[in-house]
């Protein structure tokens, strides 16, 4: 692919770095089966948008992998707001077993009722995911939002789900009825504190090289 082809799975909360050296590959390039963990993975469907995402080795290599170590788990991955877990089926670390994996259908059906992207291949071992759960309590941390920017140091957010009443606004919800604060369901954290041509990142923006300017030091000053 073109050598100024951009990853667009680098913007995710993610623990490694695209390479200069990676090669890149469109999603709808390879079996849907793969794309749809892909993109799950990342909490993102597969749809006429997401297929055209490109992807490097880098973050390939690292979904991929993700997914092998979710499959591995012998705990339940459907959180508690959306199912009723037999809490017979124990491990004795008091863990839920899992027997099953969440298919690419069962993910869109999820997505559908609850707003929730679970990735394919999520252990289940729980009554069928729908009960109805307690008002007020915590359910599990969104996805993390995508990096405010791309370099020179952004923000990436998350919010904790809240269960709330269907025929009462999510935000009515939880400042009236449940009073709970924001900072309690929002967390934020750095992200992509990179600097180009030699930049250097110091808490909160770039340091740039002699000759370079820009808050990612990636626009020439040499007059």
């Amino acid at each position: 692919m073109a050598a100024d082809t951009q990853c667009s799975f680098q913007s995710f909360h993610s623990t490694v770095n695209c390479s200069n050296l990676d090669t890149f590959y469109p999603v709808n390039s390879f079996p849907t089966s793969l794309s749809t963990i892909l993109l799950t993975e990342s909490g993102l469907l597969f749809t006429k948008f997401t297929e055209s995402f490109i992807i490097c080795q880098s973050h390939l290599n690292e979904l991929q992998e993700q997914n092998r170590l979710r499959k591995k788990s012998k705990c339940c991955g459907i959180p508690l707001h959306l199912s009723s877990h037999n809490l017979k089926n124990k491990k004795r670390s008091g863990k839920l077993k899992a027997d099953r994996y969440l298919t690419s259908q069962q993910v869109e059906e999820i997505s559908k009722k609850y707003g929730s992207v679970l990735p394919v291949g999520t252990p289940l071992f729980c009554i069928p995911y729908g009960q109805p759960c307690t008002v007020c309590s915590f359910g599990p941390w969104m996805y993390w939002d995508g990096c405010s920017h791309t370099s020179g140091g952004g923000t990436i957010r998350r919010q904790l789900i809240v269960c709330c009443p269907s025929r009462q606004s999510y935000a009515h919800c939880i400042n009236t009825r449940c009073r709970i604060a924001q900072s309690e369901i929002w967390q934020s954290s750095p992200c992509n504190q990179n600097c180009y041509n030699g930049g250097v990142f110091d808490r909160t923006r770039c340091k740039c090289s002699p000759g370079w300017k820009g808050d990612c030091c990636n626009e020439g000053n040499f007059l």
